[in-house]
Order: structure tokens, then C-alpha cells, then sequence
């Protein structure tokens, strides 16, 4: 055989090469794959504090924020409110009518609506709920179902409220306050008012899923909710009791909300220095709600408009604007309606601070110092103590001290109270007080007559009928509440409003101090969707509704 040339050879060993025909090096190792990321437990879990338990679940009976914090979630009511559109949206009911000149609400059920149980939720359930609780005499739900004849059964779900008269507020007032229960379980409760509740079992989008007294509840998603959808899993409720110890655990990343009010020293600080507090933010919403100073109009002197009127001189809204809420706050007219509302009559502007006027007044009033003393006494010549009660907590203290420093500036010998704000409830209801801080708020226009008309300062069983603690009676002022809750026509109907408005900023029955701001504090590095709203800040419905994870 011949031989092939050496450049042919070349050829081929290089054809060989290229076809793969050569022998071929070791093969180098794959890439490795890296591992997927650990999924976070968490991702979906939102983590809140709260200062107390949930010792009552009883969503007629509990009143404390953490336990109506969970009720909202576990139940519905037949209808919601849109604070910022001004308008009734539906709930448990998907339409609403009125009937018969307004002496009949009727409410027709969205059919796919669920207790967390499994069961469906009927119109008899309904028509049970709004019966046992005229009939159970809930303390709270008593002024709200006293128009309330019966709730009726119409089909399986469709119910009728028969009211005594027809009201204006009537439909908000119902439809959006009594939660729904399920009959099945509580038409076997003996002693509804002593019954805790604690295992409840709702419609609403979330369930009680765990609570351990004392350290925490976990609120889980029941997915099947016939009207809302949520993206969050859990809401874990962590009690921390202490606003401080709350405050750092939210800076060190173990919450992602602080559901309170915050102090306003808190939010500045964190406002000024955003650089010492990553991913913290504050939201500051303005509010209806005002702090007054309510008096007991049953009592001397607090019975004499002269007396009232020259405390409301020594209020200085702006300073304590300035000096307590840091800015966080607006002043109040006498008027009491906050200017947000519809209803708003601007014929009454804040009060300025006069101190030489309220001594002028109190000279006239003869209210002085006949002892010597350096302290006024009464007309009578009675010692003259104001003893201001007020809730245990730094906002409330600071108006009591300011307070307290004012009226001794004039000769009035005052002190101040502070009481748990179960234990100042209580003093309120009984009515075992002069003078008391209160929260005033006339976001819904019926409390216009809640808090004013005589019938809910009687006392009946030791206890104030309604929220009239002080005792303000005056048949003018019953009478037009009285129309304006049976006035349909609204221009009318506002008009009546501000008749009131009138009324009120002449009587000092509730003496305002400021409206401060709702402030709430959270962490936007898990989730987005925060929504700052009027009246509730971030703590609210759509921000839950939106919240998703980053």
C-alpha cells in the first residue's frame, strides 16, 4: 500500500478532528444549580401590636380597640360606610330599600356568604341577630335598636327591620353597626351578657385561628369571603402593653404596625431623622374625634353656664397644639362638628384663650376668694375643688396638668384623676364625676342626639341611659333632634344640623380642647399598599384589602 503524502496525512488529522473522530478530553463538571430560595412563613403574615388583650369577643359586648380590632375582621354587618365618599356601600346585604315612608329597612343577602364554620348565612340569621340584641339589652346597643319594633323574616334571605318611626340615620345607624352572628350557636346562650365569646365564629374575611391569653391572636384568611379578597394570610396580634417597648420592636423589624395612636414626640422624631429609622414611616390622618372637657351639669358649680364659660377661656387650643400634639392637631369651635363634615355650621370659630376675662367672669359670677386663702369658693361660700378625672395615658395627663395649672393661675384649687379607661367608663356611667377629658366625635350626625338629648342622661339602675353622661336636658334642643332624626328632605335635614350646632356652642356642656390627628407608625419593607385615610390613618379597611408583599 502506498503511502500518503505527509501533507494529506495532515489533512486528514485535522478533518478527524473537527468530525470528533479524535479522542476526546475529560469533560468538564456542569454548572451547579444554585438552590431555590427558602420560602418566608412569613411573607404573608402581618405583624401588629397592640398595647391590650382580647378579653371579650362578644362583638355586642366588647369595647376594647384589640377586641373591636378582631371583631371587625370575624363579622359583618349588613352593610359598610365609605368614610370618604360619604355613602353606604354593601355587606352582608347586596341591595337595601326603603319602604313605607321610612318606617321599614329592607335588606336582601348576597347567597354565597359563609360562617366560618361552613354554615350558610340566612336572613333568619340575621333577623335573630338584630332581635337578641333589643331583646339581650346590650348596654351599647340599646340607644342604637330603640327605634327598632322587630326584625322580620320575609324569605331566606331577605329581612325587614320594622322601625317605630322613620329616622334619617336610621339605615347607616343599623346597617352598619350590629354584626351578624350565627342563630345555630348563639340562640343556646343562657346569659348573653356575661358570654366572652372567645372561640367566635363569624362571616367575616378572617377567622380566630389561635389566641394565647395575655401574648397573642392570630387572625387567618378564610379565602371564601363573598365579597372581599385579601392577599394577606395571617394578621398576627403581638400584646406588648407599653408603647415604648412596642416602638423599639417596630424599629428592630418584629412589626409591621403599631395599632394605636401614636405620640406625637414618637412621630416627629421619627419625621426629622428618617435616616435613624429605615423603612419607618408615619402617616398622620386628620380626625372628627375631639378631646373636650365634659361636665356634670347634675352638680354645683358645673351646673352654672357662668362657671363653664370661664374654663373655656383658659383653654389656649393653639399653645397646646403647638406644645403637646407638636403640631399633629387642629383647634375646635364650639360647635363641636369637625369642618370636614357636610354639615359643618362655620358660624362658630375657636374660642380664643382669655384668662382676664374668665376671672372677670367668675368675679361677676361670684366665685371668690372670701377666706382669704388665695382660693375661690362658690356664690355660697362652699370650698371649691375641681377634680378633673382623665385616662391613664401621656396625651390625656398632659391636657389634665395643663389643665389643672390654668385653673390654679385664676384661684380655682384643681387636681386631676387619671383611672384606667375602663375604671373612668365606669365613673362616667354611674355618673360619679365634676368634670372629666372625653372624646367627642359627631362623625355620624345621630350622635348629635346621643350625646345631647335628655332622654340619654336619665339614669335608670344606677347607670346614664345613653351617652349623655352630664346630664344636659332641654326640651328645645330634644325637639329638633327629634325632627332632624325623622327628616328626610336633606336640605332640611342639614339645616336641623346646624340649628343644633347653634345650640351646643352655647350651652359648654363639652368644652373642646383640640382635635388631634390619628398618627400611626409602621414599616414599608414587607409590604406595599399602605393607604392613609381620613379618621383611621393606615389602620384601615383598604389598606388591608391592599396590602400585598414586596
Amino acid at each position: 500500500m502506498k503511502r500518503l503524502p505527509l501533507a494529506l496525512t495532515a489533512v486528514f488529522l485535522v478533518a478527524a478532528l473537527v468530525l470528533g473522530c479524535a479522542p476526546k478530553p475529560a469533560t468538564p463538571p456542569a454548572p451547579q444549580t444554585p438552590p431555590p430560595a427558602p420560602v418566608d412563613p412569613d411573607a404573608r403574615n402581618l405583624k401588629v401590636a397592640v398595647l391590650s388583650d382580647a378579653r371579650n369577643l362578644n362583638p355586642y359586648m366588647g369595647m376594647g380597640s384589640t377586641e373591636t380590632y378582631i371583631t371587625g375582621f370575624v363579622y359583618d354587618t349588613l352593610l359598610g360606610y365609605d368614610e370618604e365618599k360619604g355613602e353606604l356601600r354593601p355587606g352582608l346585604a347586596d341591595t337595601w330599600t326603603v319602604l313605607e315612608g321610612g318606617k321599614v329597612l329592607r335588606f336582601e343577602l348576597n347567597k354565597q356568604a359563609k360562617f366560618s364554620d361552613g354554615k350558610p348565612v340566612t336572613a333568619e340569621d340575621a333577623v335573630f341577630s338584630f332581635n337578641f340584641v333589643k331583646q339581650a339589652r346590650f348596654p351599647g346597643f340599646m340607644a342604637i335598636t330603640a327605634n327598632v319594633i322587630e326584625a322580620v323574616l320575609v324569605d331566606q334571605y331577605t329581612l325587614d327591620l320594622k322601625l317605630m318611626a322613620p329616622q334619617s340615620g336610621s339605615l347607616r345607624l343599623l346597617g352598619t353597626t350590629v354584626s351578624i352572628v350565627p342563630k345555630h350557636i348563639w340562640e343556646g346562650i343562657q346569659s348573653p351578657l356575661n358570654f366572652p365569646n372567645l372561640q367566635p365564629v363569624g362571616s367575616g374575611p378572617f377567622k380566630l385561628a389561635e389566641k394565647v391569653d395575655g401574648q397573642y391572636m392570630v387572625l387567618e384568611n378564610r379565602k371564601e369571603h363573598h365579597r372581599h379578597q385579601y392577599d394577606l394570610e395571617k394578621i398576627t396580634l403581638t400584646v406588648v402593653r407599653d408603647e415604648t417597648v412596642g416602638i423599639m420592636s417596630l424599629l428592630a423589624g418584629k412589626f409591621d404596625l403599631l395599632a394605636w395612636r401614636v405620640d406625637p414626640a414618637v412621630a416627629e422624631d421619627v419625621m426629622k431623622n428618617p435616616g435613624q429609622y429605615p423603612n419607618v414611616k408615619v402617616a398622620a390622618a386628620p380626625s372628627s374625634s375631639t378631646t373636650t372637657v365634659m361636665f356634670n351639669l347634675r352638680n354645683e358649680p358645673y351646673n352654672d353656664i357662668n362657671f363653664r364659660k370661664a374654663i373655656s377661656l383658659l383653654i389656649d387650643q393653639d399653645k397646646l397644639i403647638k406644645d403637646l400634639l407638636l403640631g399633629f392637631g387642629r383647634t375646635q369651635g364650639p360647635g363641636l362638628v369637625a369642618p370636614t363634615m357636610f354639615y359643618y355650621n362655620d358660624k362658630f370659630p375657636a374660642v380664643k384663650a382669655d384668662p382676664n376675662a374668665a376671672k372677670a367672669l367668675l368675679d361677676q359670677a361670684g366665685y371668690k376668694d372670701a377666706t382669704g386663702d388665695g382660693w375661690r369658693e362658690t356664690p355660697k361660700g362652699d370650698q371649691l375643688v375641681v377634680d378633673i378625672l382623665t385616662v391613664n395615658v401621656p396625651p390625656q395627663i398632659n391636657v389634665a396638668e395643663y389643665l389643672v395649672a390654668e385653673l390654679k393661675k385664676i384661684g380655682i384649687n384643681a387636681k386631676f384623676t387619671p383611672l384606667t379607661a375602663e375604671a373612668l367608663r365606669n365613673r362616667q356611667m354611674a355618673p360619679d364625676f365634676d368634670v372629666s377629658l372625653f372624646n367627642l366625635s359627631f362623625s355620624n350626625p345621630d350622635m348629635m342626639f346621643f350625646y345631647y338629648h335628655t332622654s340619654r342622661g336619665l339614669i335608670t339602675g344606677g347607670r346614664v341611659a345613653g351617652f349623655n353622661y352630664g346630664g344636659h336636658s332641654d326640651p328645645n334642643y330634644d325637639v329638633i333632634s327629634e325632627a332632624m332624626r325623622a327628616e328626610l328632605n336633606r336640605d332640611r335635614y342639614v339645616e336641623l344640623l346646624k340649628q343644633m350646632q347653634e345650640h351646643i356652642a352655647g350651652v359648654y356642656y363639652h368644652v373642646p380642647v383640640f382635635t388631634a390627628d390619628v398618627i400611626n407608625m409602621y414599616r414599608d419593607d414587607r409590604f406595599t399598599g399602605w393607604y392613609n385615610q381620613p379618621e383611621r390613618s393606615v389602620s384601615n379597611a383598604t389598606t388591608y384589602r391592599q396590602l400585598r408583599p414586596k
